[in-house]
């Protein structure tokens, strides 16, 4: 909310190759971090000189996407059926679908020291 972050931030994105955002794959509220997405898309829309970066969006937290107390990887997020494989690829659509990104843009990560996935 804070107008020169925002601005600042809106600068040094003009420089930038790639954006990659990041948001918990257990987070239904994601409409600021749209929003802000919807702004950097409108201003380099705005801007002949230059196109937007490529967007990629880091799914934390799929360690606590139900069944919580279940993290026993390695997954298939694709193509698996057990319940852990389902929850994390619904929540991958969801944030492919609110971001405006294709599927493959949406990265399943876990951050957890002992359990770090997708992160190498």
């Amino acid at each position: 909310d804070d107008e020169a972050a925002r601005q600042k931030l809106f600068d040094a994105i003009e420089s930038v190759d790639l954006v990659i955002a990041v948001t918990s794959a257990g987070q239904a509220a994601r409409q600021s971090e749209c929003e802000m997405l919807d702004e950097i898309r409108t201003r380099f829309s705005g801007s002949p000189r230059r196109t937007c970066p490529p967007i990629l969006v880091a799914a934390t937290h799929i360690d606590l996407v139900r069944p919580a107390r279940e993290w026993n990887p390695p997954y298939d997020f694709l193509d698996g059926d057990t319940p852990k494989e389902q929850s994390v690829r619904q929540a991958v659509d969801a944030i492919a679908h609110d971001f405006q990104v294709s599927l493959d843009r949406v990265i399943p990560v876990s951050l957890l020291p002992e359990a770090e996935y997708n992160v190498e």
